[in-house]
């Protein structure tokens, strides 16, 4: 079973039906869109929640962020496959089904469309960090116990998951196919763009990812290199 799992905010609820229409003509098994009760950048929102199309399921939690999309649904199904998606990306026809395939073929596998090395980041290289716009197909049993990210974390939700991969040390494999399907579009209230504590993006990211290289024993060789 192939669950599609994703968020969204307040500012992108009136384009978020003609998105999740998309993934479910992919035919997945399960689309679970989790929204929070209330959310940190948004504290004047008044609680009023998007249509969504029939098949659709609504799951509630506490707002950690971008990785709102996928933690309830790692808790609510932790032994399925959890595609995670964005809500501010098209995803053409046969980008599950690149999924499905390479599921098949790596059976034990974190399965991610697009990734980039830990050198970007400042960390020793030959580590691969998932970007979960493109799509990103794990099970959270694989990880271990669930953990949510911290305050740190939260906007940066690929570098948390990436390093929750790592600490379970599960092989990434690419899967360029589904990269091909994918459209980023712009959207209200990118975190792309934001300042977080005085940091931009990517700033914070390589923040976040020496912090969490510290306290989880992680990303500390090459392993590319010659033993």
């Amino acid at each position: 079973m192939t669950i599609v799992a994703l968020t969204s905010v307040p500012p992108r609820f009136a384009a978020l039906s003609a998105r999740l229409g998309m993934l479910l003509a992919q035919d997945p098994d399960r689309v679970c869109l989790t929204l929070p009760h209330s959310y940190r950048r948004f504290p004047g929102w008044a609680g009023d929640l998007p249509e969504l199309p029939p098949g659709v399921e609504l799951l509630r939690g506490a707002d950690h962020g971008p990785a709102t999309k996928f933690l309830a649904v790692f808790e609510r199904y932790p032994d399925r496959d959890v595609l995670i998606a964005d809500d501010d990306c098209s995803y053409a026809p046969g980008w599950l089904d690149a999924f499905r395939a390479a599921r098949a073929a790596h059976t034990d596998a974190v399965v991610a469309a697009s990734t980039y090395d830990s050198a970007r980041l400042g960390l020793p290289p030959g580590h691969p960090i998932v970007q979960g716009f493109a799509g990103v197909l794990l099970r959270a049993a694989a990880l271990g116990p669930v953990r949510t990210p911290d305050d740190a974390a939260i906007w940066v939700d690929d570098i948390w998951l990436s390093a929750q991969i790592a600490r379970a040390r599960r092989p990434v494999i690419a899967c360029p196919g589904a990269f091909a399907g994918v459209t980023a579009h712009a959207a209200p209230a990118a975190l792309q763009d934001a300042i977080i504590d005085g940091m931009n993006r990517a700033q914070c990211n390589r923040s976040v990812a020496a912090s969490l290289q510290a306290r989880l024993g992680i990303w500390r060789d090459n392993p590319a290199a010659p033993v």
